[in-house]
């Protein structure tokens, strides 16, 4: 929630007048826990790309054929 207070003249004319001080409330939904590409769809799909090159890249280093 963001909370912003508009500009007045002075607070003295706000009492003579009995205005209220104008003000501006925004609500907007709250990140509980920030998203990372490792938590989404294709995050998921790179890793399991990177898991896949790195048993390749052992593979060669052993020399093991397929």
């Amino acid at each position: 929630m963001l909370n912003a207070n508009k500009t007045f003249e002075t607070i003295q004319k706000v009492i003579e007048t009995e205005d209220e001080v104008p003000t501006e409330i925004i609500v907007s939904d709250q990140i509980t826990k920030r998203k990372r590409v490792g938590d989404t769809d294709i995050g998921k799909e790179i890793k399991e790309q990177i898991d896949c090159l790195s048993e390749l890249l052992n593979a060669y280093r052993k020399k093991v054929s397929f």
